[in-house]
C-alpha cells in the first residue's frame, strides 16, 4: 500500500501506548480503510468537514455506531503520531488534530433498536448454509464479541459436556457457556478437521460484514455481528435475572446489561427515528 512508511511508523507508535499487542494491529487496519476512503475521494488534507464525511461514509455501509467511534479513536491516535513525527501529512497544522473532541453520542440507544427476537435467531441458524455458520452460532447462541470469536482455540470446547470457555479480555469477564445441540455436531467436523489452534482465526472483521450481508437475505433487519449479539443479550435479560444475563454476557459491570431492561418495546421504533449518529 503506498502508505505502509505512515503506517509502520504508527504501528511502531502504537506498540508504545497499548500493553494489549492486539490493538496496534487492529488500529493500523481501521486508519487503512481510512487512508484507503481518503485516497478514494482525492483528499489532500484532513479536517473537520472531511471527518464528517468519513463518519456519514461509515454510517451508509451500516458500521454501528460504537464502531465508529472506535474508528475515530484510531484516526485520532494516527494525527497524534503525525504530531509526534512532526509530518504535514494529510494535515495542514502540524499541531492540530482534526479528530480530537469527536465522539458519536447515544451509543447505547443506537444499539438497542429492533433487536431480533428467539424465532427470528433461530430462523437465521435453520436457512443460512454457508460457510460462517460456526461463527454464526457463536453470535447467534452464545453471544459473542467477534474478538471473543477470534481467540477461541480448540482447547476452550468440551463437546462432552457442550460447553465453550470463552476467555477472559479487557472489557469481558470469562465465562462458562452451554453450546446449542445444532452446534455440537458441527462442531465435532469443524474441529476434527483444522490444523491450527484457532478455530476460525483472525481478523474476523470482514467475514462477520460478509455473513451479515448474506444473513439480510434471510431478515433484511440484521444490521451487524454486535446486533446479533445484543438480540441474544435482549433474550437474557427478559428470561433470566440480571446477574445472570450479566454473567452470560460477560459485562463487567451489571451497568450494561440494565441499559437493556431499560428499553421496552414500544419505545424501540421511536429511538430508530429520533437517532441521528451526530446529535
Amino acid at each position: 500500500m503506498k502508505y505502509n512508511k505512515y503506517l509502520d511508523g504508527y504501528e511502531a507508535y502504537l506498540r508504545t501506548l497499548f500493553k494489549d499487542e492486539t490493538n496496534p494491529p487492529k488500529y493500523r487496519r481501521m486508519v487503512e480503510k481510512f487512508l484507503d476512503w481518503v485516497d478514494e475521494n482525492g483528499i489532500i488534507q484532513v479536517k473537520y468537514p472531511e471527518l464528517m464525511a468519513y463518519i456519514r461514509h461509515c454510517r451508509e455501509i451500516q458500521i454501528q455506531a460504537l464502531r465508529i467511534n472506535v474508528y475515530l479513536r484510531s484516526i485520532r491516535h494516527f494525527f497524534d503520531y503525525l504530531q509526534e513525527a512532526k509530518s504535514l501529512f494529510l494535515n495542514p497544522i502540524i499541531n492540530y488534530n482534526p479528530a480530537l473532541g469527536i465522539q458519536i453520542k447515544d451509543v447505547f440507544h443506537s444499539l438497542r433498536a429492533d433487536y431480533l427476537s428467539q424465532e427470528e435467531l433461530e430462523k437465521l441458524m435453520e436457512e443460512h448454509q454457508g460457510k460462517h455458520r460456526i461463527m454464526l452460532g457463536l453470535l447467534v447462541y452464545q453471544g459473542l464479541k467477534i474478538n471473543e470469536i477470534e481467540k477461541l482455540e480448540k482447547i476452550h470446547f468440551d463437546l462432552k459436556k457442550g460447553t465453550v470457555y470463552v476467555p477472559k479480555s479487557i472489557r469481558s469477564n470469562s465465562r462458562i457457556l452451554k453450546l446449542d445441540a445444532n452446534q455440537v455436531y458441527e462442531l465435532m467436523e469443524h474441529l476434527f478437521a483444522l490444523k491450527t489452534d484457532r478455530i476460525l482465526g483472525c481478523p474476523l472483521t470482514n467475514q462477520g460484514a460478509k455473513l451479515c450481508k448474506d444473513l439480510r437475505k434471510i431478515n433484511p433487519k440484521v444490521r451487524n455481528p454486535h446486533h446479533l449479539r445484543g438480540s441474544r443479550i435482549s433474550y437474557w435479560v427478559r428470561n433470566y435475572d440480571l446477574r445472570e444475563a450479566q454473567y452470560l454476557a460477560g459485562h463487567n459491570t451489571i451497568a450494561g446489561i440494565e441499559e437493556y431492561r431499560k428499553m421496552n418495546v414500544e419505545d424501540l421504533a421511536n429511538e430508530v427515528n429520533k437517532y441521528h449518529p451526530l446529535n
